[in-house]
């Protein structure tokens, strides 16, 4: 069911493809249970129509939380899978209006990507420069400024000037100290 639910999602079909990711989870959960990894994924999937389509925002924030909860449960609180699910609920808390909430969990990722990573892994690079555009649309630039600074030192200096993440981490960080 899996598969054929990415298939018909690449086709377009939104009404069919949250369809048929609700009956994976459905299925998911009589048949394998309510942590099972397959179940946990089909959580997931549900949650992330529900945020793509903006009106649905509760329903992705239960899917997610219910999600994280069973990934911490199976996984721990540092697996990838983990880490992904707490960003789409930091960006979900965003798109909320919960900054408090979204700026906790982006830190609680920052401190386990930086702890198991390392202050330079791309990863966390990614999660400093979200959080300073977070910081950037909330127009609090002293706070997006260090944060955009080494994600983009960090990154230049990894990947060069003409890797396509660097031009975007500075067409970014330009962009905060134009209004500093």
């Amino acid at each position: 069911m899996m598969l054929l639910a990415n298939f018909v999602s690449r086709l377009g079909n939104k009404e069919m493809v949250e369809s048929l990711f609700i009956d994976w989870l459905v299925h998911g959960k009589e048949t394998l249970g309510e942590h099972d990894t397959v179940t946990l994924s089909a959580r997931i999937e549900v949650g992330a129509i529900y945020l793509r389509s903006r009106n649905r925002y509760d329903d992705a924030r239960e899917m997610l939380e219910r999600a994280i909860s069973g990934q911490e449960q199976i996984y721990g609180e540092e697996h990838p899978e983990t880490l992904q699910s707490l960003s789409n609920l930091a960006i979900l808390s965003f798109n909320q209006g919960r900054y408090e909430e979204s700026e906790q969990i982006s830190n609680r990722i920052l401190a386990i990507h930086s702890r198991t990573l390392g202050p330079d892994h791309p990863s966390t690079l990614r999660v400093k420069f979200n959080m300073g555009a977070m910081y950037e649309v909330r127009k609090s630039y002293a706070d997006a400024e260090p944060l955009m600074r080494t994600a983009y030192q960090s990154q230049l200096k990894q990947a060069g000037v003409f890797h396509p993440m660097v031009k975007h981490y500075e067409q970014c960080f330009v962009s905060v100290l134009t209004k500093l």
